[in-house]
């Protein structure tokens, strides 16, 4: 056997992926198979790019539905920290007769780990990471650079009372993608300007 394998394997040769036998002897390919050769296929030209067309359609159809997860869930994070501000300022009129004008008025530190500092308007705001928090006069609101504000008018405000608001500002970058958001959380579009507001149920 040994003798036999030392006279046929010489005779293979590799071409790409396969073996061939100068004589086409299917000893040839036999004693290749004995030696712990394998053959191997590749991929065409055309079954490349089919798979990268595939990818392509996949990627347009994905990419635009992960950005619009990753705004929601983002413009999110700010609904509970409003709406304890929101709370609070409620408590303070109602021992007080008005809203509060800073944070340190209010009986509560500041939700979620917040930093209360001077914002250059003569107020305060509230910082986080990637946003933050104002109260002004009957309104708290939060905003995120990348994905719009969360705006609420307290019970008290002298107008729309209650109501809660997914705002965009209009000269800020991906104006449609935050305009398409709010209409995804049922924003109903109330005014055209630099802040367009879209109520939101209640």
């Amino acid at each position: 056997m040994a003798a036999y394998l030392t006279n046929v394997i010489p005779e293979c040769f590799c071409r790409g992926a396969g073996l061939y036998s100068k004589g086409g002897d299917s000893r040839t390919l036999r004693a290749a198979k004995l030696s712990g050769m394998t053959f191997m296929k590749g991929f065409t030209l055309i079954e490349l790019l089919v798979v990268v067309l595939i990818i392509g359609i996949l990627s347009a159809v994905a990419l635009p539905q992960y950005n619009m997860a990753v705004l929601k869930a983002r413009f999110a994070s700010l609904q509970p920290i409003v709406e304890a501000l929101v709370r609070a300022q409620e408590v303070y009129y109602l021992a007080n007769g008005s809203y509060a004008s800073s944070f340190s008025q209010l009986d509560i530190e500041p939700p979620g780990g917040g930093t209360v500092s001077e914002d250059g308007t003569g107020g305060e705001s509230v910082y986080y990471d990637g946003f933050y928090c104002r109260l002004t006069g009957s309104t708290v609101y939060c905003h995120g650079t990348y994905y719009g504000y969360y705006s609420v008018n307290l019970e008290h405000a002298d107008e729309n009372p209650g109501v809660r608001s997914c705002v965009v500002r209009t000269d800020t970058n991906n104006v449609e993608l935050k305009r398409k958001m709010c209409r995804s959380l049922g924003g109903v579009k109330m005014n055209d300007g630099l802040f367009e507001f879209y109520r939101l149920p209640d």
